[in-house]
């Protein structure tokens, strides 16, 4: 099996890699990194420890196009994300109907490619009353069309 780490050759330059590509450290805002596997169809779930946040309820964890910036903020060009305050963010418009999320906090996503649809857990509770089991909720569209047209 293949595992996705991040990717150092895909960041921006004030972000950082440690512990064999798995902790992310970054001194800018709205900085990112993609990892090393993309996906263009399907449906995927995995899940990021948060060892600190910014303190400013910007940081946030997402999902991003293979050619969207990584240097604005998660959601504001392509993609979708949950920031540290709470917002569902996505590049269709923003939600802040979720909670925030805090250092040890788990942030699970769980996106389906097919159906363009993601979802975000903080500690296995999903958020924006969000429930991909039953495929309701959760951020629509915005992805998976952009996937598809490749």
């Amino acid at each position: 099996a293949m595992f996705a780490i991040w990717n150092d050759l895909d960041r921006s330059l004030t972000t950082t890699l440690s512990n064999a590509a798995r902790t992310v450290t970054t001194s800018g805002y709205g900085d990112g990194v993609r990892a090393t596997l993309g996906k263009t169809s399907g449906a995927y779930y995995w899940e990021v420890t948060v060892e600190a946040t910014s303190g400013f309820g910007s940081s946030g964890v997402g999902v991003t196009t293979a050619t969207a910036s990584l240097t604005s903020s998660l959601g504001s060009s392509a993609g979708a994300g949950l920031t540290e305050s709470g917002t569902l963010r996505s590049s269709s418009g923003a939600l802040s109907n979720g909670c925030g999320y805090a250092a040890s906090d788990v942030i699970g996503i769980a996106l389906d490619v097919d159906a363009g649809m993601i979802y975000f857990s903080i500690n296995g509770v999903w958020q924006g009353d969000a429930s991909p089991d039953a495929a309701q909720g959760g951020i629509d569209g915005f992805y998976a069309a952009r996937l598809r047209r490749r």
